[in-house]
């Protein structure tokens, strides 16, 4: 997601596949698409290959840290607390895709057309975000 809520990219996994798994999928996704300094994620995506390969695209990893097994959490600079704070954008897309754009119950067989319904969510929220953010006119 931009800063505005406006998707870039997405994948569509099995219900057994970690999020932090296609974290550097997407990262080389984005960067072909778009041009973008910060990458931010939550502690899920807590992992040093994936703070290095951000580091390696030339983007900064904003990335929140878990708590330790000694039960201390490491703190994000005070900078890139700021920054992290955009997270919740993303947080809000998510929610408005599964809120509003996605049905109740998909009661399907074929993954492809599961995967369908999803990206056609993830594009319906695209143009939401065109439309509400002034980039495509309404007249």
């Amino acid at each position: 997601m931009t800063d505005t809520g406006i998707p870039v990219a997405a994948v569509v996994t099995g219900a057994g596949v970690h999020d932090s798994q296609v974290a550097i999928p997407l990262e080389k996704i984005t960067s072909s698409r778009i041009t973008f300094c910060y990458s931010a994620m939550d502690k899920g995506y807590d992992a040093q290959t994936i703070r290095d390969f951000c580091k390696w695209m030339g983007h900064v990893p904003i990335i929140d840290f878990k708590k330790k097994r000694n039960g201390e959490k490491p703190e994000l600079d005070p900078a890139k607390k700021e920054r992290y704070k955009i997270r919740t954008t993303v947080e809000r897309s998510n929610s408005n895709i599964k809120d509003w754009l996605l049905p109740d119950k998909l009661c399907l067989r074929s993954g492809k057309c599961i995967d369908y319904i999803i990206l056609l969510s993830v594009v319906l929220l695209a143009v939401q975000r065109l439309f509400s953010n002034g980039f495509i006119p309404l007249t």
